[in-house]
């Protein structure tokens, strides 16, 4: 068994979030798409269809 403990290659400094290597927040059409619900149920229905279509296939 190796017991020699394995250096990181970036110190634990440089892999906290800042503003630099933070996620990116949201456009006003995917808020819309993530919060509407008509839109929610027209993917739903369209996803569903296409399930099908692959299911049905022989």
């Amino acid at each position: 068994m190796n017991t020699q403990q394995t250096q990181l290659k970036t110190s634990w400094e440089e892999r906290n979030y800042t503003e630099w290597n933070f996620g990116m927040y949201p456009l006003a059409s995917e808020r819309f798409r993530r919060k509407c619900v008509i839109y929610q149920l027209f993917r739903f229905i369209v996803l569903s269809l296409k399930m099908l279509k692959v299911a049905s296939l022989k």
